[in-house]
């Protein structure tokens, strides 16, 4: 049963875990003429004004677009019973707690509150596939167990802090998707997520602005290590040739999974079927036997992430019964390789997100598709000092792959259409534009009946843009 505060979380003890000061003049009352008790549970926490309610913590954070102590008399017009800021307001509304930096107060509440549900916590992290394999651990959990995950594909500290913050006593397990972008973070993260169980999916190309290679990134991601509870399960991608290394973690060995090695814990026997839509194939462990799984996520690599939701499934207890209903009832998330079918098109839509390994499995799964294959390619972010090169590989890969035609959007759309060219495609073949806006006005120039269509890039440059202009007409 829900209990209608956060447990042991109250205006008492967040003073105290955030060091803030608390200013309460004249014994404040609340909103609606109540004494403010410093002893009774708050019923949530926010950062964003939209989602305060009735006896909310309001955090005032302050970024580039938005100054939160603007909005204090807000929050407490709705009822909120505390206000956190690094600044006092000219005029009290209710409870104001000065702290140096909300952020850093927000962190401390969560690391707080974690400690205070009884909850089993898996914390998800890798180059590629965070977040499908968020999605299809919940997916698999929830055949046993009161699953709090969030849909969004939000991996910020503010949003992990926050989705700490939403869990309710009726939940019995969290699965939390936890990304960073530069080196040292992961550790504060994970010291504040505390899991259970810690999955790695990969470590690829990714954030090399800040990681500078591979190694970069391994031991970016490894951090999460830090923060595992005792006695916790690491459960690694056994194909990654860097996670393969890892034989001890904190004293335990780790749980291997992958679809390329029969030798794994958790491994495909075999793949009878991969198409635009999915695939089928046989999965294989310790209490799992052989058990044929209809995946309807497309993408070969979403193989891979069903074998880890398959083996946390297993650590958790879960029979191959559940795991197989589980990853059965999965799909795509939007803006992630999901299939978009029109009546005179297929679109595969990656706009919200790209790296270099997920572009090339984008572009290997475009050339399941049926008609015209058209590769829309837009920016990928964050690539360092060799992102000429890296986009110019990418042209080259689709190129050789067999895609009909190319259109190259952003900055980097010169480097993708010299490797294109490189890789024998033909110049009439490929487009250039500066911009999605640029892009969409252009897209049906080249679109044609029955072709399969993908976006894929960095959630920046847009192609949302050109996904509208396409869907307009087909």
């Amino acid at each position: 049963m829900a209990f209608r505060g956060m447990k042991n979380l109250t205006i008492d003890s967040i003073t105290r875990v955030t060091g803030g000061d608390l200013y309460m003049p004249e014994l404040m009352t609340g909103a609606e003429g109540a004494k403010v008790s410093l002893d009774d549970e708050v019923r949530g926490v926010a950062a964003d004004i939209r989602f305060v309610d009735h006896g909310y913590v309001y955090i005032a954070v302050r970024n580039e677009s938005v100054d939160g102590n603007e909005y204090i008399q807000t929050a407490f017009e709705k009822k909120a019973c505390l206000a956190i800021c690094e600044e006092l307001p000219d005029e009290f509304y209710g409870p104001c707690l000065l702290v140096k930096d909300c952020m850093e107060a927000l962190d401390k509440i969560a690391a707080f509150y974690r400690q205070q549900v009884d909850i089993k916590v898996i914390g998800v992290t890798g180059s590629v596939g965070k977040s499908a394999t968020k999605e299809m651990i919940a997916g698999v959990l929830m055949e046993k167990y009161r699953v709090h995950y969030i849909q969004e594909s939000l991996y910020g500290k503010q949003s992990i802090a926050l989705t700490l913050l939403k869990i309710k006593d009726e939940h019995e397990v969290a699965v939390i998707k936890m990304g960073v972008e530069a080196p040292g973070k992961m550790k504060a993260l994970a010291e504040m997520v505390n899991p259970d169980i810690a999955v790695i999916t990969s470590i690829g190309l990714c954030h090399l602005d800040n990681f500078n290679d591979r190694n970069g990134v391994f031991k970016a991601k490894t951090e999460i290590f830090n923060g595992l509870k005792e006695g916790g399960r690491a459960v690694l991608n056994g194909d990654d040739d860097k996670l393969r290394e890892i034989q001890d973690v904190n004293g335990t060995k780790p749980v291997f999974y992958g679809v390329n090695d029969g030798s794994l814990p958790y491994h495909v026997n075999r793949i009878r079927d991969h198409r635009l839509m999915g695939s089928e194939f046989t999965l294989c462990g310790d209490g799992i036997g052989d058990t044929d799984v209809e995946l309807k996520i497309p993408g070969y690599h979403m193989i891979s992430n069903a074998v880890a939701a398959a083996a946390v499934g297993r650590v958790m207890g879960l029979s191959e019964t559940d795991i197989k209903r589980g990853l059965e009832k999965c799909h795509a998330l939007r803006g992630r390789n999901e299939i978009i079918y029109r009546s005179r098109m297929t679109i595969i839509d990656g706009s919200t997100n790209s790296n270099v390994t997920s572009a090339k499995a984008a572009i290997d799964l475009l050339m399941k598709g049926e008609g015209i294959k058209i590769a829309i390619l837009g920016d990928i972010t964050s690539l360092g000092a060799d992102t000429a090169k890296y986009h110019s590989e990418l042209g080259m890969y689709a190129a050789k792959q067999g895609a009909d035609k190319i259109i190259c959007v952003g900055e980097m759309a010169e480097a993708v259409s010299r490797g294109a060219k490189n890789g024998g495609m033909a110049e009439s073949k490929i487009f250039c534009y500066p911009d999605a806006d640029k892009a969409a006005d252009h897209v049906l120039d080249y679109a044609v009946k029955d072709s399969t269509v993908l976006l894929k890039a960095s959630k920046s440059v847009n192609l949302e843009k050109v996904l509208e202009a396409l869907k307009e007409e087909f």
